[in-house]
């Protein structure tokens, strides 16, 4: 099947040759859409071109299947990068993308994008991408945009322009190549490939390389195909050296495209890793097949979080090689069934957290050291985040700030450890539970030392009713990990699982937090569940509204410890997870946060658990 593709090149060049410099490249793949039509080869190809790249001496990231803040990061990891090694800099994208009023945007694999007019908010702009690589002062850069020419917006919503437009941001000495000229079809996998081909030919540069690739597949599509060039080249560019081009054989060709699988079976939870590769997650005692991998020997790795279980296999053509992973966490019961069982648990807004023994802690943040295990019996835990519809129709009001979200299914928030735990009560009578909390509002808790609670009343709880409560900090920080030793709940990208600083507003940000620009890019909390869960099926343990938890702050002990409740007094209760205004270091799955207990603060809200 024919698609359109373009393909587009933008170098920067420096008078000064760049063999022999330090290169550098940022290869993203995306082709597994949410909304819009899925595509083949763009994560295959980008592998081969990362493997490529790396064989002519790059160091190089790679990005597969990014959303918008994925690509964000990856682009800033980029450049920093640039910034210490500087030399040569090359991108590669390979996935949708379309041309706004004069703009090109790359399309992120979960943006959903029903019209052109939020192409600006919720793609990417490629403009982007080329002012930060000539920001980090490298002295040659090559952007390489491999994307799909027919417009993908739905038909009733897009103009009649196709395809992507001139950058508006073409530094001097550059070169831009179009893998088809406009308004001709692109044959689906043949322009990529045989770039790589030509890359690796020592003695032939840029121009050469151009030369030789549009020839070839004007000759392949019988002349349907044709490319295109804005060439303002002042130096030669020899990417593989500057000898002699060795004399290739189709037969040496076609055996570097050959493609196989591999079947992967566990028995525990894990990530699957190819070639350092990250593939996706494997549920426990399951498969999962690996399609389009290329022949030859590969290494498959499969995380547990802090356990890697590590097997060589070999790929051959059009076979299904097996590899089987037999590492079992005696330590722990598996987490994160839902309890199926009818009439014996909650509704299905609820998980079962099965108990188990995990590390507490990370010794890189003063307030979440030292590392200590844990060991926490099996809880219920609400999949989402209390909203203010919920809110309301227990309490009869809502506290939310209308300035910074406001509706019936976004997180309540402004409420303080005393409102939730009156909800919990209050909606355990209400069910026709018994009541976690014993509230005393005119007795002054004795163990409050704040100067600043005016009420300070004495609350004590009752763990093993049956009706809502609060988590402690223990059954949040286990379940928020989920098994797995990822930095976010869910993941160790944030921007995949939850609403922070950077994308909570109007528009992507960069660098440095900074409140006042969250402010004006109109940051603000989103509707629950609007992100990514982690394994157990909870949304927004990170991000879009901090959570009140049991405990009073304190300082972590070292010795282990069996279901702990915190300390036993304090000035300020903890609240865990960060919001949709706080950096991604305030939302790692072990930072913690605390205020006093009476304090009503702009997003921080909380969740539910009860006893099983």
């Amino acid at each position: 099947m024919k698609k359109y593709i373009l393909l587009l090149f933008v170098l920067i060049f420096s008078i000064s040759g760049v063999f022999g410099q330090n290169k550098t490249a940022l290869v993203i793949g995306n082709g597994a859409y949410s909304h819009f039509s899925r595509l083949a080869n763009p994560t295959n190809e980008a592998i081969q071109m990362k493997n490529t790249l790396e064989g002519l001496g790059f160091e190089v990231i790679l990005l597969l299947n990014g959303s918008k803040e994925d690509i964000l990061d990856s682009v800033y990891s980029f450049e920093n990068k640039l910034k210490q090694r500087g030399g040569l800099a090359l991108f590669h994208y390979g996935g949708h993308g379309v041309q706004v009023d004069g703009k090109n945007y790359i399309i992120p694999t979960d943006a959903d994008i029903p019209d052109e007019r939020r192409v600006k908010t919720r793609g990417f702009d490629i403009d982007e991408i080329i002012s930060a690589m000539d920001a980090s002062g490298s002295k040659t850069n090559i952007v390489i945009l491999d994307a799909c020419r027919d417009n993908p917006l739905p038909g009733g919503s897009r103009s009649g322009t196709r395809g992507l437009t001139v950058t508006g941001f073409q530094p001097p000495d550059s070169i831009i190549v179009y893998s088809a000229e406009a308004g001709t079809t692109a044959q689906d996998g043949l322009f990529t490939p045989t770039l790589i081909k030509y890359l690796k030919m020592p003695g032939l540069d840029f121009i050469d390389v151009l030369r030789n690739v549009r020839t070839e597949v004007r000759e392949k599509s019988k002349g349907a195909q044709r490319t295109g060039e804005y060439n303002q080249l002042e130096t030669k560019l020899y990417l593989a050296g500057t000898g002699s081009a060795p004399v290739r054989t189709p037969g040496f060709q076609e055996e570097a495209a050959k493609y196989g699988s591999v079947k992967v079976s566990v028995v525990e939870a894990g990530t699957v890793y190819i070639d350092g590769v990250r593939m996706g997650n494997i549920s426990a005692n399951r498969s999962a097949t690996l399609s389009d991998i290329t022949t030859g020997t590969h290494q498959l790795e499969i995380r547990y979080g802090s356990k890697t279980e590590r097997k060589s296999i070999t790929v051959y053509e059009n076979r299904i090689a097996s590899a089987g992973f037999t590492w079992v966490d005696s330590s722990t019961v598996a987490m994160g069934n839902r309890d199926s069982s009818s009439g014996s648990g909650p509704e299905d807004d609820f998980v079962l957290v099965r108990g188990g023994t995990f590390q507490m802690g990370f010794n890189e943040k003063d307030s979440a050291k030292p590392v200590h295990s844990v060991t926490v019996s099996s809880f219920y835990m609400s999949k989402y985040e209390v909203t203010q519809k919920e809110y309301e129709a227990v309490m009869g009001k809502n506290p939310s700030s209308t300035s910074y979200g406001i509706g019936d299914n976004y997180p309540v928030d402004k409420v303080s450890w005393y409102d939730a735990i009156e909800y919990c009560n209050k909606l355990s009578k209400k069910e026709g539970l018994t009541p976690v909390y014993t509230i005393i509002k005119n007795r002054i808790d004795p163990n409050n030392s704040s100067s600043s609670d005016n009420l300070k009343w004495t609350v004590s709880s009752n763990i093993n009713a049956n009706g809502y409560r609060l988590p402690t900090e223990a059954e949040w920080e286990y379940a928020a990990r989920g098994g797995n030793g990822y930095t976010y709940a869910g993941s160790n990208t944030i921007g995949s699982v939850a609403w922070y600083w950077k994308n909570s507003g109007d528009n992507t940000l960069s660098g440095d937090w900074d409140w006042d620009r969250v402010k004006e890019n109109n940051g603000k909390s989103h509707p629950v569940g609007g992100k990514q869960a982690n394994e157990l099926g909870l949304y927004d343990m990170t991000g879009n509204a901090y959570e009140w938890c049991w405990d009073w702050y304190g300082s972590y002990s070292s010795s282990r410890q069996t279901d702990p409740v915190g300390k036993s007094s304090g000035w300020g209760r903890v609240f865990r997870g960060g919001s949709w205004g706080d950096s991604a270091s305030r939302c790692h799955s072990a930072h913690r946060y605390y205020s006093t207990p009476g304090s009503r603060t702009i997003g921080v809200g909380f969740r539910l658990v009860r006893h099983p």
